[in-house]
């Protein structure tokens, strides 16, 4: 088993991948803008699947507190029943995919073309189906990603969104600009982040390997991120997940708790006291405990592992910071597992029942 794979070197790039994207798309972003200001958009539609899907989830709360139009967050698999007849030329449908390559994102930018929308793919493959099918593409500027588990892309299309979202804000503009600005700053503020809690992952990975079962939460933009975790902690190390909002972590499979699962936490300053919570049944029952909070945060109960980060993040933009450990996490645990994260067991079969008939992974082409 060899020591490292591309799964880590591209987790290494996620600033570069952020930096990249945000320059390359400054003027792209301020053009769709300023169509959809003279098509008179009302509302706004953004759909994905897999880890496209969870990017837009931790981008929700930046929506929900921020954007002064109506939008919603959707798995394009859920749009078969969607009623695309209340589309028309005031509506904007974002598409997410990174290979542009997945049937159902596809087929919903499509019928919304159908329909008058204003289409807009997000993508990182710029002779993709959904590219070709877009009325409007913003692209992601990651590089190559020859990996099943995306990291970087994944990163880039959050930083992205967030970006565009704030166009959209009725905010008083020196609060958007503040927030513009800290999304400016990403790159050095992952960069941080990523020197400063890879060595606590590292330390932390003997004793997270013995657990079977994991269980995560988050609030905010960290439900995103905890979503997201799930997907990829699945895909490349086996191990079942629960995820949900930290809230609804109260709720589920307590009684089948014992010492095999592991609760992990995403925790702000918004979400402490019920965090509190969550990690006093989780040691009734037996359970352990690992948090991941910034540094400032002080807890009353006790845990068996910790991740600290190193600063305090707005919770509508933290899922990126908080994200790093977790994609850290599912790498080391995945080695540690001796399995290899770049191309898991059955990757052949997710991506044949994902495409459509006679398309190809633009990166796994040559791929058994």
């Amino acid at each position: 088993m060899v020591d490292e794979f591309q799964m880590i070197q591209y987790i290494h790039e996620i600033p570069d991948a952020i930096r990249k994207t945000l320059q390359e798309n400054h003027e792209p972003l301020k053009k769709i803008f300023e169509i959809a200001k003279n098509n008179k958009i009302q509302k706004i539609l953004i759909v994905g699947v897999g880890s496209s899907y969870t990017a837009a989830k931790m981008v929700e709360p930046l929506v929900r507190r921020y954007c002064s139009l109506q939008v919603q967050v959707l798995p394009a698999t859920e749009l078969s029943y969607y009623p695309f007849s209340s589309f028309n030329s005031q509506a904007m449908v974002l598409a997410v995919s990174r290979s542009g390559e997945r049937g159902w994102v596809v087929d919903c930018l499509i019928q919304a073309n159908k329909c008058g929308a204003m289409t807009v793919a997000i993508t990182g493959t710029a002779d993709s189906l959904l590219a070709q099918n877009a009325k409007h593409v913003l692209l992601t500027r990651e590089g190559p990603e020859i990996t099943f588990a995306k990291t970087k892309s994944v990163s880039a299309c959050c930083a992205l969104l967030m970006n565009l979202i704030l166009l959209f804000s009725h905010e008083p503009q020196e609060e958007i600009n503040g927030l513009l600005m800290q999304i400016n700053k990403l790159p050095d503020t992952l960069r941080e982040v990523l020197n400063y809690v890879e060595p606590q992952v590292k330390a932390l990975i003997p004793d997270l390997s013995k657990h079977r079962i994991v269980m995560i939460g988050g609030t905010s933009s960290n439900y995103g991120a905890a979503l997201e975790f799930g997907i990829k902690l699945q895909e490349t190390a086996a191990i079942p997940v629960i995820c949900n909002d930290t809230g609804n972590v109260l709720h589920g499979p307590w009684s089948s708790m014992d010492s095999d699962w592991l609760v992990v936490l995403l925790a702000n300053r918004i979400d402490r006291d019920l965090c509190e919570k969550v990690f006093q049944l989780t040691h009734k029952l037996n359970g352990h405990r690992l948090l991941i909070a910034d540094v400032s945060l002080e807890f009353q109960s006790g845990f068996e592992y910790q991740i600290n980060l190193p600063g305090q993040y707005n919770p509508c933009l933290s899922a990126l910071m908080y994200l790093v450990p977790l994609q850290l996490i599912t790498y080391y645990l995945a080695v540690a597992r001796e399995m290899n994260p770049d191309t898991p067991n059955g990757m052949r079969d997710m991506l044949n029942a994902m495409l459509p008939e006679g398309r190809e992974e633009p990166e796994f082409r040559n791929v058994s």
